[in-house]
């Protein structure tokens, strides 16, 4: 498979675009482009995003629908943000027009990798490759598919967003005896959504929590258990309430990401954790504030979290199926997040893979 790697940085309030492939055989490949219309573009796609969440979460269907009517609102501002990546302010048009060629006429799934300083939040997934007024929807099923997406990024590439300082992994070839699982669970808002969840789906959920270290209601007490395992091997899981710079567990207790990055920190670095963010918005708002910033320190390869607010009972659900293909499964992130999109389709497109998409957590010894 044909791989794409972007490195986007602000420089001088513009935005930076390095691109090379896989043989990284083209130097030097950049651009700028105008972040402020960036920017704008990527709030346009993430409004529709909004304006679609709400619509599934008022339905409040046991099987939730997009619904055929939002694809080419969606295209439309998908080709706007992709118009503005791909429009150069300098001399770059050569390279810009390079990599859009190779876009266009991919006929095969390709891997992406961002490196991102955090300055713009961009919605990758969501980039239009083709025309939206050629986008037809008429005599179709009201109810989308996953191939429906094919000409938006998420349905050409395999997209991992990462921070630019993010570590590599420590170990290739850790054993299963090192990690440990915890859960920071707003105890009412999970709950609750498990009680809208198959009893299958529910055991899961029991069997993961039974897991060393379990589960925890608030940051007094993550702190404590934090300190017991910051040097293993881990996987954080959070579920609360999220607005991109702040997470809420019982009581309203909020942590900043300012907060979290203080709490979770590893005094010898050099041990492997990646945080499953199961909120509400996680990876909006500027990103040095917010949580790819505060889990891509030392020891940390980021996190999986969502574009737009998803049902609770959606959200229980999506969590526990990466949860069981990471810690029980062998998967790594790239492929329970991979393996996700179509069967948790529609939740699935609210949620980006800021993670190393290599982290693996081993299966237990049969």
């Amino acid at each position: 498979m044909s791989s794409l790697c972007l490195r986007m940085e602000e420089c001088d309030d513009q935005l930076k675009m390095v691109w090379s492939d896989e043989q990284s055989s083209w130097n030097p490949a950049h651009y700028f482009v105008h972040k402020g219309f960036v920017r704008q573009a990527s709030e346009s796609v993430r409004k529709v995003l909004d304006e679609i969440s709400a619509d599934i979460r008022r339905e409040g269907l046991k099987n939730p629908i997009l619904h055929r009517q939002w694809l080419p609102k969606l295209a439309d501002s998908g080709h706007v943000l992709a118009t503005q990546i791909f429009s150069p302010i300098d001399y770059g048009k050569g390279t810009a027009e390079k990599v859009r060629e190779i876009i266009a006429t991919a006929a095969e799934p390709m891997n992406l990798t961002v490196f991102t300083d955090g300055s713009v939040h961009v919605p990758w997934a969501f980039l239009y490759r083709g025309d939206p007024l050629n986008f037809q929807i008429a005599d179709l099923p009201d109810e989308t598919q996953i191939t429906d997406f094919s000409d938006f990024w998420l349905g050409l590439f395999k997209i991992n967003v990462r921070y630019c300082v993010t570590d590599r992994l420590h170990s290739r070839r850790p054993t299963r005896d090192t990690f440990r699982f915890l859960y920071a669970l707003n105890k009412e808002l999970f709950r609750d959504a498990l009680t809208l969840l198959p009893e299958e789906e529910q055991g899961i959920c029991n069997r993961l929590l039974a897991e060393e270290v379990g589960e925890v209601t608030t940051w007094t007490d993550c702190r404590e258990k934090w300190r017991s395992i910051q040097n293993n091997n881990s996987v954080i899981y959070i579920f609360g309430h999220s607005e991109g710079d702040d997470f809420v567990l019982e009581n309203e207790e909020h942590i900043t990401a300012a907060a979290f990055n203080t709490l979770f920190r590893k005094a010898d670095g050099v041990s492997d954790t990646v945080c499953v963010l199961n909120g509400c918005r996680t990876g909006v708002g500027p990103l040095f504030d917010s949580f790819l910033a505060a889990t891509s320190g030392p020891g940390f390869h980021g996190f999986i979290g969502t574009e737009a607010q998803v049902a609770n009972n959606c959200a229980a659900s999506y969590g526990i199926a990466f949860m069981k293909r990471l810690c029980e499964n062998g998967d790594s992130v790239g492929e329970a997040f991979e393996s996700l999109q179509m069967e948790k389709f529609p939740t699935s497109l609210f949620y980006t893979c800021y993670a190393n998409p290599d982290f693996r957590v081993p299966k237990h010894l049969e």
